[in-house]
């Protein structure tokens, strides 16, 4: 048979990205439009062309997906596609670490995401028999550590030199309190000087 005529128009040669921003048809959705914009005429007397959108909106159990035409305005064509490749990218600091209870200094530690992400970092291998130590790492850097056990070692020794002090000069005022004055005066309550037993 004889070819049929077809004829098609550009919606846009210039590509654009820009955040997924505003309310969708269910609410707002994380993502990513996609423009393509200077497109062919539309409409002779506007002195406008062409453009369309693409909404690529977060949703990891769509898969990759496809664009589904939703709607044309103000010579813009617009498209929603709801994909896995529409959510933000994974990075190391998407997953957190959770360990299990502490059994003779090793416990099993395994890694959740945070939020939504896909694709990028991939998710941590779970730990098994991992030392306790290294959770506590995790939550405060080596120096402050130090610091902690630096300042619990000089506390110790501090209350163990209280401690010395108080019996030093509690065993001298024991003594102190049998010392008779000459002559039956009694006890020698305001003149007697604790000496150094050293």
């Amino acid at each position: 048979g004889a070819p049929v005529a077809t004829h098609g128009f550009s919606l846009g040669r210039v590509m654009t990205f820009s955040p997924l921003t505003g309310e969708m048809d269910d609410g707002f959705k994380q993502g990513v439009t996609v423009g393509f914009e200077s497109g062919d005429a539309c409409g002779h007397a506007t002195g406008r062309t062409w453009s369309m959108q693409i909404h690529i909106q977060c949703d990891l159990s769509a898969g990759v997906g496809a664009p589904v035409a939703t709607h044309a305005e103000d010579c813009v064509y617009h498209f929603n596609w709801y994909s896995q490749h529409g959510c933000p990218v994974c990075r190391p600091d998407s997953y957190e670490a959770m360990g299990t209870v502490c059994v003779s200094g090793y416990h099993d530690v395994s890694f959740h995401r945070e939020g939504i992400c896909y694709g990028g970092t991939p998710k941590p291998d779970n730990i098994k028999n991992a030392p306790c130590h290294d959770q506590l790492q995790d939550v405060m850097p080596f120096w402050a550590i130090a610091m902690v056990v630096a300042g619990c070692g000089f506390v110790a020794v501090s209350i163990a030199s209280l401690a010395y002090q108080f019996l030093k000069y509690r065993r001298l005022y024991s003594m102190y309190q049998k010392v008779d004055l000459p002559g039956g005066g009694g006890r020698a309550m305001d003149t007697f000087e604790l000496a150094d037993d050293d």
